[in-house]
């Protein structure tokens, strides 16, 4: 029961499911932390992760432009913006066509190096939405684990997605 090449790939690149997301979900502020990245119009703290990855390997917020300054730039990393809100993971189930089944939502209560070890379910239509729309739009299949955090208004912003069943289930 996996996801299509496609979705798979999709999930694995940041940079690329924040693209395909736009437009479908709200997506956090994201660039390239590269050559070409001018800091001077965000808005700091912001987040640098990896372009690929899972967890929080290798996850900082940056406090400043001169912090971020200090970084070496890599087209491998991500400049994110910074969401202060609460956490959730949306279990998505998808039939073999994509068709999604269900979408429920955890909040992130207590995380330990990327992984949720404190939550709880919670009835929450505006997140059980989101969580399907980005498995529609992506084109996964079976489960996903779509992670969303909420901006300083309340609003949920894609993180990122893992195209499997999330690693423990409260």
């Amino acid at each position: 029961m996996l996801a299509p090449d496609a979705g798979l790939n999709l999930t694995l690149d940041k940079l690329a499911l924040v693209r395909c997301c736009a437009g479908t979900v709200r997506v956090p502020r994201t660039e390239s932390f590269d050559r070409t990245f001018d800091p001077c119009d965000w808005t700091f703290p912001v987040v640098v992760k990896p372009r690929t990855g899972s967890g929080s390997r290798d996850i900082s917020i940056v406090a400043s432009r001169n912090d971020l300054a200090d970084l070496p730039r890599s087209a491998d990393l991500l400049v994110q913006e910074f969401l202060p809100g609460d956490e959730y993971s949306i279990d998505v189930f998808a039939d073999r066509i994509g068709h999604v089944v269900a979408a429920v939502p955890r909040l992130r209560a207590k995380v330990d190096s990327g992984i949720s070890v404190a939550g709880r379910t919670v009835r929450d239509p505006e997140l059980e939405r989101f969580g399907a729309a980005v498995a529609e739009v992506t084109g996964l299949a079976y489960i996903a684990n779509v992670q969303v955090r909420r901006d300083q208004a309340g609003r949920p912003a894609l993180l990122e997605v893992n195209p499997r069943a999330p690693d423990r289930w409260p």
